[in-house]
């Protein structure tokens, strides 16, 4: 696979971006080794090919450690361009073996079970349909950024769930009761 040889080479240069003087700061490599075992992890277990984002890596990779050993300082641009990259590595292992399905599956359930709470609050008494309104722009921020793998989504995605649980519970409290009341359970 072309996808290999493109991610040995960022792992290559990442390896090498250690060695360098300029990278004094123990965060910052530290970060670079997550990188390099996020990488080695993709390696042993690649099953998708995926060459655009592998050469996407390996170019970047290439550019980030030229900047670094160009400039005699980092600057900020400098770490902020080592952080993204850092960032993508780690989410590679997702890219580029099987495991992106159980993220997309995650992300399906909960944007059809905000769908399916903003149809029920919308149609129930007014201060569910308040309430739905209130979370209906963190819902949708949570899904722009999910689908654009931001960790702010995810971060949203949590803080905007609770509230729809919570209201589910009390419906389903309210339909225990009205069917209990006409008789239709717990006849007795």
């Amino acid at each position: 696979m072309e996808s290999i040889k493109l991610l040995r080479d960022a792992l290559n240069t990442l390896e090498t971006s250690l060695s360098l003087k300029q990278l004094s700061d123990p965060r910052l490599k530290r970060k670079i080794e997550e990188a390099i075992e996020s990488l080695k992890l993709t390696l042993r277990e690649i099953s998708v090919d995926n060459i655009e984002l592998a050469r996407f890596i390996s170019a970047k990779a290439r550019e980030t450690v030229s900047k670094i050993s160009a400039s005699k300082e980092l600057t900020r641009e400098i770490i902020e361009d080592l952080e993204k990259l850092v960032k993508w590595c780690k989410t590679i292992p997702y890219d580029f073996t099987d495991r992106i399905k159980y993220v997309r599956k995650g992300y399906r359930y909960y944007l059809y079970g905000m769908i399916l709470f903003f149809i029920l609050a919308g149609t129930y008494t007014q201060i569910y349909a308040v309430s739905a309104l209130l979370i209906a722009l963190p819902s949708l921020m949570a899904v722009y950024f999910m689908r654009r793998r931001r960790s702010m989504g995810l971060m949203l995605a949590y803080a905007s769930t609770p509230l729809p649980l919570v209201i589910f519970s009390w419906m389903i409290g309210y339909v225990v009761r009205a069917l209990s009341s006409w008789g239709i359970w717990f006849t007795g």
